[in-house]
């Protein structure tokens, strides 16, 4: 049986190994997908979550986890926080700034 509230129109805009960043075509949502983690995003979240990642600084990195030191963000999603490691904070950046790129050229193109 199919899910009505499922959209079948999503734009892929950046894949990784570990990461997919898509844009429902539907509602215009960002979804963002790193390891198990899933986030749905307006735009403006999404850019939320881009600069608070690019705001952090080495200080921040302090908190002690077996992947290596994390820096804790507040998740405005869900109560808690996320815990990410200087190289992941650097991976993501770099992977939404590629997914914001190919929503630009995605929007520039005729329909």
């Amino acid at each position: 049986m199919r899910n009505k509230n499922l959209c079948q129109n999503i734009l892929l805009l950046h894949e990784s190994s570990n990461n997919q960043i898509y844009k429902c075509r539907c509602c215009n949502h960002y979804n963002f997908n790193y390891k198990n983690l899933f986030f749905q995003f307006t735009k403006k979240e999404l850019n939320i979550f881009y600069e608070t990642l690019r705001s952090l600084r080495p200080y921040d990195f302090q908190h002690a986890h077996p992947e290596g030191p994390k820096a804790l963000i507040l998740n405005t999603k869900l109560p808690g926080k996320l815990g990410f490691t200087r190289d992941e904070v650097d991976k993501i950046i770099d992977e939404i700034e590629k997914a914001l790129i190919m929503d630009e050229v995605f929007a520039s193109l005729p329909l």
